[in-house]
C-alpha cells in the first residue's frame, strides 16, 4: 500500500491513512502537516485536511497543536454516516454541536447530542457519527491522543 501511495496510484482510506501514521508513532494530522514553531498559522476552509467526503459533507483538520491534538469540522448531511475505527487506549475525543441534532454511537449505545450540547468519550471502541435528521449537522471535534508512557 506505501509503494502505492508513493507512486500516486491508491487513494487510501482515512483508517489506512491513520493506521500508517501509529505505525510511525503520528497523528494523521502530524503526517501530513507542516509546522513552523512559534508563528501564527491562518488557514483557509479550502486549504484544511479534509480526509472524509459525502456528496455535500465533510470532516476536516482545522488546524493541529501540540501532542497531536487536532480540532475538525465536521458537515454531516441528511442520511451521513461516518463510523470510525478504535483509537489506541487512552485516546478521547471531545465535540461539541453548534447546529443540527448529531447522533452518537458509541460501542452500541446511542445518544443524541442537540445543538449546543456536547459530549467527552474515550475513543478506543468503535463509534459513528450519524444525521438522523432532515436538516445538516454541524460540529467541531477535538482529538486527544492517549497519554505518552513515562520512560
Amino acid at each position: 500500500m506505501l509503494t502505492l501511495i508513493e507512486k500516486g496510484e491508491a487513494n487510501p482510506s482515512l483508517g489506512t491513512l491513520e493506521r500508517i501514521g501509529r505505525a510511525l508513532g503520528l497523528t494523521l494530522a502530524t503526517l501530513v502537516d507542516d509546522k513552523r514553531p512559534g508563528r501564527i498559522r491562518l488557514i483557509a476552509p479550502e486549504a484544511m485536511l479534509t480526509p472524509w467526503r459525502s456528496e455535500e459533507g465533510y470532516g476536516r483538520i482545522a488546524v493541529t497543536g501540540p501532542g497531536a491534538v487536532e480540532l475538525w469540522d465536521w458537515r454531516l448531511d441528511p442520511g451521513d454516516r461516518y463510523d470510525a475505527e478504535p483509537d489506541p487506549t487512552g485516546a478521547y475525543e471531545m465535540i461539541l454541536v453548534t447546529s443540527g441534532c448529531l447522533t452518537l454511537e458509541l460501542a452500541g449505545d446511542r445518544y443524541s447530542l442537540p445543538t449546543g450540547h456536547a459530549a467527552r468519550f474515550p475513543s478506543d471502541r468503535h463509534y459513528a457519527y450519524i444525521n438522523e435528521n432532515a436538516d445538516p449537522v454541524r460540529f467541531t471535534r477535538n482529538t486527544l491522543p492517549p497519554p505518552i508512557p513515562a520512560s
